[in-house]
């Protein structure tokens, strides 16, 4: 069985670690979790990037709006 691959994209919504939660208890093992977290220029959440890393290793910063379109770009290399 293949692994799966989800990408998550953030710009700091407190509500995603609930959607993380309930992604884990329904997807299947195994699988990895990439997080693109887009601070759109307003500064890093430091504590939101540690609680993210409860998660995964594979974390993405941004501090600059990058666009969703960019994203994708990058989720698709």
């Amino acid at each position: 069985m293949p692994d799966i691959r989800v990408f998550i994209t953030t710009i700091g919504e407190k509500i995603l670690f609930e959607s993380i939660a309930m992604l884990k208890a329904y997807t299947p093992d195994p699988f990895k979790i990439t997080i693109w977290y887009d601070a759109c220029g307003r500064g890093v959440d430091d504590d939101f990037v540690e609680n993210l890393r409860t998660y995964t290793d594979d974390i993405i910063v941004s501090h600059e709006n990058k666009t969703m379109a960019a994203c994708w770009a990058f989720a698709l290399l």
